[in-house]
């Protein structure tokens, strides 16, 4: 498939396309909170996720936020973060698996920001995540067609939305202090809360599900 033009070729092109298989499956194996870093247990991460891969066969892998971080277990920079993914990604890469991945609350509490981080991600050859218009808030905000077996014609859209670092992230671009207190409905505080998605995020979602819509005739199943 070439490289996209536009914003519809964007959301359409994958750099691994991913297919239903002939018996119209196509399975998901989602590992989240791994909280992965330099000298924690690394044999014992890539050994799970080794024997997660090897039980499942997925056919897309999503690593969904926490990667790496907070604490004394975390990544400071590009190379930190490459270690710990190699291990992380190697059953994916060795067996030329898709993965993708979304941030969480605690992705870029080192400082290693999430646009700096993403580099890193889709330098490797089998990640297909992207880093998502720039126009919207966050990182790391996609969409991945599946298609038929044939590959031509998109059966249904898997989106990948930046939930963002927490509260605090939220005061600062609001222009508030990053120590104000936010109250929840019930009355409790939220500064250290995690984050949440943002309005203009979800109407990027909406305007993209519409477009793909007319792009495929009709509507997707849910």
């Amino acid at each position: 498939m070439r490289k996209p033009e536009n914003r519809l070729e964007d959301a359409i092109y994958t750099k691994c396309p991913l297919r239903f298989g002939q018996d119209g499956k196509f399975r998901i194996l989602m590992v989240s909170d791994i909280h992965g870093g330099v000298g924690y247990a690394e044999k014992e991460t890539v050994s799970s996720m080794q024997e997660l891969v090897d039980r499942n066969q997925p056919n897309l892998v999503i690593l969904g936020g926490d990667t790496a971080g907070p604490g004394r277990i975390h990544v400071e920079n590009e190379a930190q973060l490459q270690f710990v993914l190699d291990g992380i990604t190697s059953p994916m890469e060795k067996a030329g698996i898709p993965w993708a991945h979304v941030y969480g609350n605690h992705d870029n509490n080192f400082g290693l920001s999430n646009e700096r981080q993403q580099a890193v991600y889709e330098a490797y050859p089998h990640c297909i995540s992207k880093a998502g218009p720039e126009e919207i808030s966050g990182v790391g905000n996609y969409v991945l067609p599946v298609w038929d077996a044939s590959g031509k014609k998109i059966l249904w859209n898997l989106f990948c939305l930046d939930s963002h670092r927490g509260m605090t992230e939220f005061a600062g671009q609001c222009g508030f202090p990053e120590d104000t207190e936010f109250l929840d409905p019930e009355g409790g505080r939220a500064q250290y809360s995690p984050g949440m998605v943002y309005f203009d995020q979800i109407m990027w979602y909406w305007e993209t599900s519409k477009a793909l819509e007319k792009y495929v005739g009709g509507g997707f199943p849910l």
